[in-house]
Order: structure tokens, then C-alpha cells, then sequence
């Protein structure tokens, strides 16, 4: 698996699962609060002269289930294609750095690679200040990570 090459496509669609993985999570947060928060059942607000009333409308002659109703639009959320590339993204985070002893030099790691594939420009190897690894380990290790995407996205 070390030295198993990305096709260049496939490598640049995990590198952009990481980029827009900021935005895929607020999306996904905000779609949950929407399905959490919302009513129930439709209403409309009128006021009665003093203070504000709902009325709630029916849903015809079956007994409606807000709580089930509710699950099952959260486990629509997470069948969603961008929720599952969320969590691809997620998963192989956790796996970076898995053989490092140290928590604080696999923390770096992480961010490491995370900024390095945001911003291979903006964040070389050369200013990430991880003197632990070399150049080449570096980039083998943010090459693996890119793979773990592609297996856990479906991709390869």
C-alpha cells in the first residue's frame, strides 16, 4: 500500500473532499438542526387580540409520528453522498499518524497534512516545522491519507 500510486484524477477529487470538507460539515450540521428544530406538524400563527395562537393543521385521517418521522429524515442526512465523503475524510484523519508514540507529534502530523493538502502552496513541508520526519516520509504518509479517501469514498 506504500508505494500504491493515486491516478492523478482521483487523488485531486480526495484533495478537494478535504478542501470543501469545512463546508460539508456546516451543511451537514445545518441540515440536522433544521430536521432537530423543526415542527412537527405545519401550523399557522394568528393572534387572538391579546396573544399569539397556533393553529395546527392535520395530516388527514392517519395519526402522525413526529419523533419517527424525524429519524428517518436524520438517516436520509446520512445516506446523503456529501455526508458520506464527510465522514470519509473524518475516518482517514484518524488514521494519520496511527504508528506515532507520541500524541502531540500526531497532532501535528494531522495538521500537517491537513493544511499541506488545503494549501500545498501556502503550507510546504518545509515551514510545517515537523523535524520528526523527513520530506519523503512526510509526503508518503499525505499520500496514504489521500488514498484512505479514495477507499473510503468508493473511489478505488
Amino acid at each position: 500500500m506504500a508505494d500504491e500510486k493515486l491516478p492523478k484524477d482521483i487523488k485531486q477529487i480526495c484533495l478537494w473532499y478535504v478542501r470543501g470538507y469545512d463546508r460539508m460539515v456546516r451543511n451537514y450540521l445545518s441540515r440536522r438542526e433544521s430536521v432537530i428544530y423543526s415542527s412537527p406538524c405545519p401550523y399557522a400563527t394568528y393572534s387572538d387580540g391579546k396573544e399569539e395562537c397556533r393553529q395546527y393543521f392535520g395530516h388527514g385521517s392517519i395519526p402522525g409520528n413526529p419523533t419517527e418521522s424525524k429519524q428517518e429524515q436524520l438517516e436520509e442526512i446520512e445516506g446523503l453522498p456529501e455526508t458520506k465523503r464527510m465522514r470519509s475524510v473524518e475516518q482517514a484523519e484518524l488514521s494519520i499518524g496511527d504508528d506515532v508514540q507520541s500524541e502531540e507529534v500526531r497532532q501535528r502530523l494531522r495538521q500537517g497534512v491537513l493544511l499541506n493538502c488545503r494549501s500545498g502552496r501556502k503550507y510546504p513541508f518545509e515551514i510545517l516545522n515537523l523535524s520528526e520526519f523527513s520530506r519523503m516520509d512526510f509526503y508518503r504518509r499525505k499520500d496514504r491519507f489521500l488514498i484512505q479517501i479514495a477507499q473510503l469514498s468508493g473511489l478505488i
